[in-house]
């Protein structure tokens, strides 16, 4: 049960992390990349299309 709490937590800091796993570190390499690309905001976005 440890694992699990330890998994929630790191989940939950997916936004302010600024690691190689954080949504800082995402977004520049999405930013950064120049090819074709799409973003879905929205489970309804990619489930519908």
């Amino acid at each position: 049960m440890d694992m699990l709490a330890n998994l929630v937590a790191w989940v939950r800091e997916y936004e302010t992390r600024t690691d190689e796993y954080g949504l800082q570190r995402h977004r520049m390499l999405f930013d950064g990349f120049s090819g074709k690309k799409r973003e879905y905001k929205s489970v309804n976005e990619y489930t519908e299309g």
